[in-house]
């Protein structure tokens, strides 16, 4: 009995000398959690009539979801006159069109540019001019999408 008392004594000696080293050596340490700042740019490629090309660029250093939407216009005197038809513009096969947006059905790595987002020119020799509207979300942030843009991930991602 004496035996157990003195193993217990010992080891209880050695645990306390052993944190209070812990305490008095370890110096505190700031944790800093930094939020992701998403942002994307768009990019039309053109020759001398035609939109041959838009694309979307993701500039964050974070994956992202993206959405766009293409806009097409008639100026007169640099004044917009009235809005074009969207059905002049053909977007490539994947994308997803849901409540006035189209989807990019994969998620945008850090510093990627999305491919072709055209599936044919844009003819703009009649003074038709077109915006492109990008927004850009944190890919691994469900709730963002839900709470901003109302929709899931489901229904767009394809890959």
């Amino acid at each position: 009995m004496k035996r157990l008392k003195i193993i217990l004594l010992m080891t209880l000696l050695t645990v306390g000398i052993s944190f209070s080293y812990l305490v008095i050596k370890t110096s505190s340490t700031t944790n800093t959690i930094n939020e992701a700042e998403i942002t994307c740019v768009s990019h039309l490629t053109k020759d001398d009539q035609n939109i041959t090309a838009v694309s979307i660029e993701n500039t964050s250093d974070s994956s992202c979801f993206v959405r766009f939407k293409i806009i097409p216009y008639y100026k007169e005197n640099n004044q917009i006159q009235y809005k074009a038809p969207t059905s002049q513009i053909n977007i490539v096969s994947g994308c997803k069109y849901i409540n006035g947006y189209y989807y990019y059905p994969v998620i945008l790595y850090a510093n990627y540019t999305t491919t072709n987002l055209l599936s044919s020119y844009i003819d703009t020799s009649n003074d038709l001019y077109v915006d492109v509207i990008a927004e850009a979300i944190q890919a691994n942030n469900d709730d963002a999408l839900k709470e901003l843009w109302h929709v899931n991930k489901n229904d767009f991602i394809t890959i």
